[in-house]
């Protein structure tokens, strides 16, 4: 686990910069668009270019074959990685999330959704490192595609579906072997999964190429011993190892169907957990090809609602596990993990709501991937913001930007959010949020107001340092 102690926010531009377009011109045009969009990442693209010159160079690069939404984007994997090489220990957490546009059609090669609208499904893997054993602090994007929904469904069992080389599900395999290989071996990961990652498949893999991963559970398996005997019972046999007293967040009915049906709306509470730890060895399943181990020895963490309201559904997590649970301070950790989960959610709201992504009128779905890709890196940017606002708060100022920043916020920062001389986190946050509009009445800053502040900052730094050149 790792703290990092250095300033570690710069302009969305520089997570572009150096991108392989194959044309030093393409490069260039990158930097300035994510330039001119970091201003304000709330408005539409035309909104933010400058001339009606800029707005038809924008979209022929959109629009141009030899850019990609990979190209674009790995920059921003190789700035992640060098971050995660300083860490050495890193938690990637996958997740997949439908991207809808109004302006898609399956002519444009857009997929159909689950909500009867087009769109595509976007798999991403979110890089975070450990702080003070709970908190989990962004580091950026190690990996994201586009994942090809299957438009005729497969016949037959879960044989034939699992022989489907189209397989939506191979994602979570793919982002895990994508993210090994471009971490390399000096940085131990462990891989974060909700339910829908949850393969024998996967497991197996993960287990035989000596990476750790913590996955929710959604097949309760067979396990070795007892006939018929599976993991929740397995486990539900053990002695509760410790008690812990939790805040669940509310969750309210203005949400999709599917979201709703996957995590049901309920009122924010204070609950106690009861925790059970327990070393199983699940069986391959049946229907599965040989070629899988027999057995996988695994740890298994349980986490159940003590005496929850009647009137909504309780907390309750099974989750499988490398990491060691022989101790209560190691299954504590299990769960921290698993909570920090949530951070890929709030990436996505800041993709989705602070980059306005989802309002975007993409032509085709290749125009639409390079749309997400120029961004990634500036919802990461607010991402790291709004985390370390939530989550290190009282930290000193120089954990956020480097002196010379900090030196250009203290001069021009409104009078009512001056920074005391020994700032802290949540002195800048309250600064940058008042230079992009907030006002305190309003509640806490959110991704709009904290992107056009940061934005402005980035400004003035710049004119900062033009006038000391031409001193």
């Amino acid at each position: 686990m790792c703290e990092q102690t250095t300033a570690g926010i710069e302009s969305a531009a520089e997570e572009v910069r150096g991108a392989d377009l194959g044309d030093r011109r393409l490069s260039r045009r990158l930097v300035g668009i994510v330039q001119a969009v970091e201003k304000d990442p709330s408005k539409s693209f035309t909104a933010t270019m400058v001339a009606d010159a800029d707005t038809e160079a924008f979209y022929r690069f959109l629009r141009n074959p030899r850019v990609s939404f990979e190209q674009v984007l790995e920059p921003h994997f190789a700035a992640t990685r060098a971050r995660a090489a300083e860490t050495g220990q890193v938690v990637v957490i996958h997740d997949s999330t439908e991207v809808k546009h109004s302006s898609a059609t399956p002519e444009g090669g857009f997929y159909r959704l689950k909500s009867e609208t087009y769109g595509y499904l976007g798999h991403f893997s979110l890089c975070a490192a450990e702080e003070d054993g709970v908190n989990l602090r962004p580091l950026g994007l190690v990996h994201a595609e586009a994942v090809e929904r299957n438009k005729t469904p497969v016949k037959g069992g879960s044989l034939a579906q699992w022989k489907n080389p189209k397989k939506e599900s191979r994602r979570w395999g793919r982002g895990a072997r994508t993210v090994k290989k471009s971490l390399g071996p000096e940085v131990a990961v462990i891989h974060v999964m909700d339910r829908e990652g949850d393969s024998y498949e996967i497991i197996s893999e993960l287990v035989e190429t000596g990476q750790d991963f913590l996955i929710r559970l959604k097949s309760d398996r067979r396990v070795s011993g007892a006939e018929d005997l599976r993991v929740i019972e397995a486990v539900e046999r053990g002695e509760v190892i410790l008690e812990r007293e939790v805040r669940l967040s509310a969750r309210g009915e203005d949400r999709p169907p599917q979201t709703k049906k996957k995590h049901p709306p309920r009122s924010f509470r204070t609950t106690r957990l009861a925790i059970k730890a327990q070393s199983v060895e699940i069986l391959h399943p049946n229907w599965l090809p040989k070629i899988f181990p027999r057995q996988i020895p695994i740890n298994v963490v349980r986490v159940t609602e003590i005496d929850p309201p009647q009137d909504e559904e309780p907390v309750e997590w099974t989750l499988l596990t490398t990491v060691p649970i022989e101790a209560p301070a190691d299954v504590e950790r299990v769960i921290d993990l698993y909570r920090g989960r949530w951070l890929i959610e709030d990436y996505f709201k800041a993709l989705k709501t602070g980059c306005t992504l989802r309002k975007r009128l993409p032509e085709t779905l290749k125009t639409a991937l390079v749309m997400m890709a120029v961004l990634a890196p500036i919802a990461w940017q607010l991402l790291l913001l709004r985390y370390l606002e939530r989550k290190a708060p009282t930290a000193p100022a120089t954990r956020l930007f480097k002196k010379e920043r900090l030196r250009v916020l203290r001069r021009f920062v409104p009078k009512e959010a001056a920074l005391p001389p020994r700032a802290s986190v949540r002195h800048v946050l309250t600064a940058i949020a008042k230079m992009g509009g907030h006002r305190k009445s309003n509640g806490p800053p959110g991704w709009q107001v904290l992107g056009r502040g940061f934005q402005r900052l980035l400004e003035l730094e710049a004119g900062w340092r033009a006038a000391k050149e031409g001193d």
